[in-house]
């Protein structure tokens, strides 16, 4: 388990306020988030469970109980993301209503985000690019 506290800069002997705790399966794999409230620091705020498939990679995130994300991984290369469903909603709805397509290089980077999201203004078209530099040695 890992403790992310606030900087207290006013005592620097004590801990600040507790932000979130993370919490690792055997395999040293991240299974949980906890945020805390700042109003209420003995109270989650919210909590986030991570669930994997067999190869170690996350599938499912779900929030307070509720699925908030899915994801699709490729089966012919380790770590290359297919597509991701996901709630954007504020107040969590259980709809996974925002589906996003990755795009890949030869070298299996992800290069853009596709919007499949069906009768999105933006639907079939890049919302989001990634440029991978390559660093002469």
């Amino acid at each position: 388990m890992v403790e992310v506290r606030k900087d207290d800069a006013g005592d620097p002997g004590q801990p600040g306020a507790l932000i979130a705790t993370y919490r690792y399966n055997g395999l040293n794999h991240r299974v949980q988030k906890i945020l805390w409230d700042d109003a209420d620091p003995q109270t989650p705020d919210s909590t986030i469970d991570y669930y994997y498939n067999a190869g170690w990679q996350v599938v499912e995130e779900r929030v307070d109980g509720a699925v908030h994300a899915q994801s699709l991984w490729c089966l012919s290369y380790i770590d290359t993301p297919v597509l991701r469903w996901r709630d954007t909603s504020e107040v969590p709805d259980k709809e996974l209503d925002e589906t996003l397509y990755y795009t890949v290089d030869a070298n299996k980077n992800v290069t853009a985000l596709i919007d499949g999201t069906p009768e999105s203004s933006t639907e079939g078209q890049v919302v989001e690019r990634y440029l991978s530099e390559c660093v002469p040695s």
